[in-house]
């Protein structure tokens, strides 16, 4: 039988604080250095997050938020662009059709659809 033990030999130690609910706070610069290890990897975010013992939704924020960094440090910008469109009321009027990233897509037919529909696109572009 086989046993895998965890490296953070080269992680700096220190005592590692919690949050009120119990949620282990990791200082920044072990976050860094557990995400260059990631990159340096071949396992998969779950697996890697599994191996260190990190909860996997933790591990996820980490690395959007490293990603959402690199592209404001390089001067990039979100690779979708919303532009305004006007949709008339007319019965021949066959709608428009959106498709999103991820295989979503939405028609819309009418100026109230519209106007939601951008309310929509609003906040994803957010996330």
């Amino acid at each position: 039988m086989t046993t895998t033990t965890t490296d953070l030999a080269s992680i700096p130690t220190e005592i590692l604080k919690t949050d009120c609910k119990g949620r282990i706070r990791f200082p920044a610069r072990i976050r860094e250095e557990l995400l260059n290890r990631f990159e340096q990897s071949s396992m998969s975010g779950a697996e890697f997050a599994a191996f260190y013992g990190i909860k996997y939704p933790t591990f996820a924020t980490w690395r959007q938020n490293r990603e959402r960094e690199r592209k404001k440090a390089a001067g990039g910008t979100d690779d979708c662009k919303l532009v305004e469109v006007v949709v008339r009321d007319e019965p021949e009027n066959q709608g428009l059709r959106v498709e999103l990233p991820g295989g979503a897509s939405m028609r819309i037919t009418g100026s109230g659809e519209a106007q939601l529909a951008a309310e929509l696109l609003k906040e994803l572009s957010r996330c």
